[in-house]
């Protein structure tokens, strides 16, 4: 237990982390704040993924924003895309002038493209081994996404 602080610090494989942290490139505030965290106030979930989806669509439903897709939270882009969504899908009942059916096959259509390079990205920014690594792909990302916009964007 710390003196200061009467919190338990880890030990074990949790030993170190924040030190491994600063030295990775990570902000010290931050790896203090996480060595001052005890242990029993740190919540372990498992992140779990969704399959991609085979389609967005169904005769007179679209899933849009997290209902349609299941993204890992390492690179905070699911708000991004559910407003993505609206636009896309907006776009593609105007260009179709009340054909349903042609607009929600456009829209399926252009979320599947979309979402397989986030999916890429995504897979990219997850297996980082490190921070400078993880700030790479990230940034990689994001310029992805902002160099090539949704079709209805």
């Amino acid at each position: 237990m710390s003196r200061q602080s009467g919190h338990r610090h880890r030990q074990g494989a949790g030993a170190g982390a924040p030190a491994h942290l600063a030295e990775g490139g990570w902000n010290a505030a931050l790896a203090g704040l996480i060595e001052g965290t005890p242990d029993e106030a740190i919540l372990h979930n498992q992140i779990m993924f969704v399959r991609p989806l085979p389609t967005f669509v169904s005769r007179r439903v679209v899933l849009a924003g997290d209902a349609a897709h299941g993204l890992s939270p390492h690179i905070a882009a699911s708000g991004t895309l559910g407003v993505e969504d609206v636009g896309v899908l907006a776009r593609a009942l105007a260009d179709n002038c009340g054909d349903i059916a042609s607009a929600l096959k456009e829209y399926d259509a252009d979320r599947r493209v979309r979402y397989e390079g986030v999916r890429e990205h995504s897979r990219a920014v997850e297996s980082a081994d490190d921070a400078p690594s993880y700030a790479e792909h990230y940034a990689a990302f994001s310029h992805w996404m902002l160099a090539e916009p949704p079709r209805g964007g």
